[in-house]
C-alpha cells in the first residue's frame, strides 16, 4: 500500500520536471550470413523496457525495427535465448516454441531446440565452451 502511492508520487515528480522514462521498445539487431555470403539473416530482439523481463527474439529476412508476423519466427520468453550457426543452419536454444512463422526460405535454415528448465540452466554455464552466442 505504501509502495504503490511512494510510486505515484515518484511517477508525478517525474512527469513534473520532465523526467519521464522512454518507454519504446529497445531493439538489439545481429546479422548472419549465409556460409557464401549470399543471403542474410536477422535476430531482432525487442525489449520492453525497464520492469519487463519478458523479451521478443525475431528471426527475420529484413533489418527493420518491426515484427511481420506472416514471415517472421517469434520466440517470446522471460528465459535467456541461445544462437548457434553452423554452415547455413542456425540453432535456437530456447525454452518454448515459436509463437509464429517455424522456418525460412532460402539457404539459411533454422532448427529450434526446446530445452527444459534444467537443460537451460546448464546452457547458461556452459554455452560459450560450446561455441553457442546468448541473444541479448
Amino acid at each position: 500500500m505504501v509502495g504503490d502511492k511512494l510510486g505515484k508520487i515518484i511517477l508525478t515528480l517525474a512527469m513534473l520536471c520532465g523526467c519521464t522514462p522512454d518507454l519504446k521498445p529497445v531493439w538489439n539487431i545481429v546479422e548472419l550470413h549465409s556460409n557464401d555470403q549470399s543471403e542474410n539473416i536477422f535476430i531482432k530482439v525487442q525489449g520492453n523496457g525497464i520492469g519487463s523481463p519478458e523479451r521478443i527474439v525475431i528471426v527475420s529476412r529484413d533489418s527493420q525495427k518491426r515484427i511481420d508476423k506472416d514471415r517472421d519466427i517469434i520466440f517470446s520468453s522471460r528465459q535467456p535465448i541461445f544462437y548457434k550457426q553452423n554452415i547455413d543452419t542456425i540453432s535456437v536454444y530456447t525454452d518454448t516454441k515459436a509463437s509464429s512463422g517455424s522456418s525460412l526460405s532460402g539457404k539459411i535454415q533454422l532448427q529450434q531446440v526446446i530445452l527444459t528448465n534444467p537443460e537451460l540452466m546448464d546452457m547458461c554455464d556452459t554455452y560459450k565452451s560450446a561455441g553457442i552466442t546468448i541473444i541479448r
